[in-house]
């Protein structure tokens, strides 16, 4: 019997509600993707691919993202886990 394919975790609802979240917090902090991807000193693509789900954002990158634009990681983790729990 075949196993079942799981859907990737970056194309998940739960995945998808956190870029959201993710980037509304970008904009409200006033901040444009390039001026995030100096921040976390990365390219402004990599910011754009993350936003859009092209690439995966793992915790520590996440973290990184909060700090970066002055919001709390775990306040941001709690939030989005009420949202989607």
């Amino acid at each position: 019997m075949a196993k079942a394919r799981r859907e990737p975790t970056i194309y998940t609802r739960e995945y998808l509600s956190l870029l959201k979240q993710l980037k509304d917090a970008r904009i409200s902090a006033g901040l444009s993707q390039t001026d995030l991807a100096k921040r976390m000193k990365l390219h402004q693509t990599a910011v754009s691919k993350f936003e859009i789900g092209d690439r995966l954002l793992d915790v520590v990158r996440l973290r990184q993202w909060c700090r970066a634009i002055g919001i709390d990681f775990v306040a941001t983790i709690r939030d989005w886990d009420s949202r989607t729990g």
